[in-house]
C-alpha cells in the first residue's frame, strides 16, 4: 500500500509539469494512490476510529460502550466506513474540481478579456442597428456601453501577411466601459493580442488600409480579443474605410447579474447575423455545463452514498444480532432502551463520520490534482483551490444524517428483545 501511494504521489509529481500528458499522468496519480488507499482502509481505519471514540468515550458509558463496540469487529467496520469513503470521495472530487476550474478559468478569462460583453457582426464591418443597440444596453447587469468604429486591413511582418483583419479604434469612453485605464495606442502603434504567436513589442509591421499603407509599431495588450487590432482614432481615419458603430463594448460590473445578462443578449443577438463573446459570455456558458455535469454526475453517485448507508445499516443489524446475550445482560444491569438505542447510533456516527472525513480529504486533493492537470495545457498560470462549501456541506450533512436514520431499524430491534428471553438458555 504504501509502494502504490508513493508511486502515486511521483507521477502526480510529473503530471503537473508534463505538459499536454497531463491529464493522462493525473488518472495514473490516482488510481495508483486510491488503491493504495482502499487496500490499506484496514491499517488506517480502525486506529481512526479508536481515536474517535476515545474522544466520545469521555461523554459517559453509553458513548465509550459505541466507541469500543465499533472496531469489535475491524474488518466489517473498514468494509461499512470504505464504502461510505469511496461514495462521498467521488462527489466531493468532482465538487471541488468543478468549482476549482471554474474559479481558475473565470479568473483566467476576466485577466486575458477585460470586456464583459462584445457584440458585433460576422460582417466586422456592417453597422450595428439603433434598435439592437439600444435593447443590448437596456439588458438586465447592463450599466453602460460604447460603440467602436471598425475597418479592415492587412496585416504584413516580414515575411508573413493577415488578410483582411478587423482594426478597432481606440475611443476615450472604452476606460468607463472596461472599469480601468488600460494600454492606450499613440498614433504610431497597432495593439494586438497578448497571444499573438511571433509577435513582440516593438516589431514594425505594415498595416495596408484601403487609403494608406502605415508602418506601425507593435504592443501587445489584453484589450485586443484574438483576430482583432487596435490602433488610435487618428489611425483609423487614415486607413480609410472605417464604419462607426460596427462593434459595441458592455460593461456588466455586478457578477451575480452575469448569467441573467449573458441570456437577456442572447435573446437579442441573432446568431446568424451577430456575434456575442467576452468575460461574461464564457463564463456563463461555462458555468452553464460546468453546472449540468456535476448536477448530473452527483445524482448518479448519490446512489453510491445509499448503497454505502445500506452497509452501515447491515453492519449494525449484524452486530445487533451478535451481540443480543450481551444486550440483554446489560438490559438486565440496568441500561435502558433509550441507552441502547443511542449506544447504536453513536456507533453508525463514528462510522459516518470517519468513511466522511476521509471521502472529503480524498476528494479535496484528487480534485485539486485533477484541476491542476486539466490547467497544464492551457497555461494556466495561478491555479488556486476552491472548496464550495455550499455544495460539500450539505453532502456531508446528509450523509451523516442518513447514518444515523439507518441506525434506527437495528436500535429498535436490539431495544425490543426482553432480557429474560435472551438470557434464558445461559
Amino acid at each position: 500500500c504504501g509502494l502504490l501511494v508513493a508511486a502515486g504521489g511521483v507521477v502526480a509529481y510529473l503530471a503537473l509539469g508534463s505538459g499536454e500528458d497531463a491529464i493522462l499522468l493525473a488518472v495514473a496519480a490516482g488510481a495508483l494512490i486510491t488503491l493504495g488507499v482502499l487496500f490499506g482502509a484496514v491499517i488506517f481505519i480502525p486506529p481512526l476510529l479508536r481515536g474517535l471514540g476515545a474522544v466520545v468515550g469521555s461523554l459517559g458509558v453509553t458513548p465509550r460502550l459505541a466507541g469500543q463496540n465499533a472496531v469489535r469487529n475491524p474488518r466489517r467496520a473498514t468494509a461499512t466506513a470504505t464504502a461510505l469513503m469511496l461514495a462521498v470521495g467521488l462527489i466531493v472530487t468532482l465538487q471541488v474540481g468543478t468549482a476549482t476550474v471554474s474559479q481558475t478559468v473565470l479568473g483566467e478569462i476576466d485577466r486575458s478579456r477585460p470586456v464583459d460583453i462584445q457584440v458585433g457582426g460576422w460582417d466586422p464591418v456592417e453597422q450595428l442597428p439603433a434598435d439592437l443597440v439600444d435593447g443590448l444596453l437596456k439588458a438586465p447587469g447592463v450599466e453602460g456601453g460604447t460603440l467602436l468604429p471598425v475597418a479592415q486591413a492587412n496585416f504584413v511582418r516580414g515575411q508573413e501577411r493577415y488578410e483582411q483583419l478587423s482594426v478597432v479604434g481606440y475611443v476615450p469612453e472604452i476606460e468607463q466601459v472596461i472599469g480601468a485605464e488600460r494600454t492606450r495606442p499613440d498614433d504610431t502603434q497597432v495593439l494586438v493580442t497578448e497571444r499573438s504567436e511571433g509577435a513582440a513589442d516593438g516589431q514594425r509591421i505594415l498595416l495596408e488600409g484601403r487609403d494608406a499603407t502605415l508602418e506601425l509599431t507593435v504592443l501587445k495588450s489584453s484589450l485586443v480579443a484574438s483576430g482583432q487590432l487596435m490602433v488610435s482614432a487618428d489611425t483609423l481615419e487614415r486607413l480609410g474605410g472605417a464604419t462607426p458603430g460596427a462593434l459595441l463594448w458592455l460593461s456588466v460590473p455586478d457578477r451575480s447579474q452575469a448569467a441573467s445578462a449573458a441570456g437577456a443578449v442572447a435573446e437579442l443577438v441573432d446568431p446568424d447575423r451577430y456575434q456575442a463573446t467576452g468575460t461574461v459570455v464564457e463564463a456563463a456558458a461555462m458555468e452553464s455545463v460546468l453546472g449540468v455535469l456535476l448536477m448530473v454526475t452527483t445524482a448518479l453517485l448519490a446512489v453510491a452514498v445509499v448503497i454505502a448507508l445500506l452497509g452501515v445499516s447491515n453492519t449494525l443489524g449484524l452486530s445487533v444480532l451478535e451481540r443480543a446475550r450481551e444486550s440483554a445482560l446489560m438490559r438486565a444491569l440496568g441500561l435502558q432502551a433509550r441507552s441502547l438505542r443511542l449506544m447504536l447510533l453513536i456507533e453508525a456516527l463514528l462510522l459516518a463520520a470517519v468513511g466522511v472525513a476521509v471521502g472529503v480529504a480524498a476528494g479535496i486533493f484528487f480534485g485539486w490534482l485533477g484541476a491542476s492537470a486539466v490547467a497544464v495545457p492551457l497555461e494556466v498560470t495561478e491555479l488556486s483551490l476552491h472548496v464550495d462549501l455550499v455544495q460539500t456541506l450539505p453532502m456531508v450533512g446528509i450523509a451523516v444524517l442518513a447514518a444515523a436514520l439507518a441506525s434506527v431499524l437495528p436500535g429498535r430491534r436490539a431495544a425490543k428483545v426482553s432480557p429474560t428471553e435472551a438470557l434464558a438458555d445461559i
